[in-house]
């Protein structure tokens, strides 16, 4: 399949994929283009044209499952993230909460639990939005990922979790929209938002791991 991709040859499968991916995000099917597939899963790096007609590369979360957060009519308009391709619509990116601690809690006299801060973070976040990071190595702002995977090795932090099957480990991440005039891009896989207005969460994404990789702590919430 990755020669067909390569070699730019018709492929019932690929087309099957442009077409799902097209109808996902509104587009024409001549505006996806798979670049790569991954054999063993339904990974695949694809690319479409985005606000001011840049390519950006999106990089498919492969095995989390997206829950959409409410938010049409939350600020000034919709336009940042619908209609999908609309010339207004803000970047696509990601962000872990692994390493989320009392810190990063507009309400320290509110509960806190370590072990549940990455969970608990995205609350707080989609309530009263991000915080500068505490660690700039690239200079003051918020921090944000095109790539889900470069999060997931670092960034996210499991969490084992009862539910009606026994216990699980899952993994939590955010997938957020960036304003393309207030972002810098230090590499392929940071992006620093210099002011926090500048980026809004719209889903959050939840991958059961295993205790192998994992590295989870107990949790008492709960899934079902």
């Amino acid at each position: 399949m990755n020669d067909a991709i390569r070699d730019q040859l018709y492929y019932r499968v690929v087309e099957d994929i442009r077409e799902r991916l097209a109808r996902t995000h509104s587009l024409e099917k001549k505006l996806i283009r798979i670049l790569r597939f991954f054999y063993g899963s339904i990974n695949i790096v694809y690319t479409f044209e985005q606000q001011k007609k840049n390519i950006k590369q999106y990089v498919t979360p492969f095995g989390w499952v997206r829950y959409g957060l409410k938010i049409l009519g939350r600020y000034d308009d919709d336009y940042w993230t619908h209609p999908f391709q609309h010339p207004r619509n803000w970047y696509r990116a990601f962000r872990g909460t692994g390493r989320a601690s009392s810190e990063d809690f507009s309400n320290l006299d509110s509960y806190f639990d370590e072990k549940d801060a990455s969970f608990d973070a995205m609350a707080s976040i989609y309530k009263t939005g991000f915080r500068p990071a505490r660690d700039h190595a690239y200079g003051p702002g918020v921090y944000r990922s095109p790539n889900p995977n470069y999060l997931h090795r670092g960034y996210t932090k499991a969490i084992s979790v009862p539910t009606s099957d026994g216990m699980k480990n899952y993994k939590f991440m955010l997938q957020v929209s960036v304003n393309p005039d207030g972002v810098k891009f230090k590499s392929d896989d940071v992006w620093v938002v210099p002011k926090a207005e500048h980026i809004r969460p719209y889903v959050i994404l939840i991958k059961v791991v295993t205790t192998e990789t994992s590295n989870s702590s107990s949790s008492s919430c709960s899934l079902s």
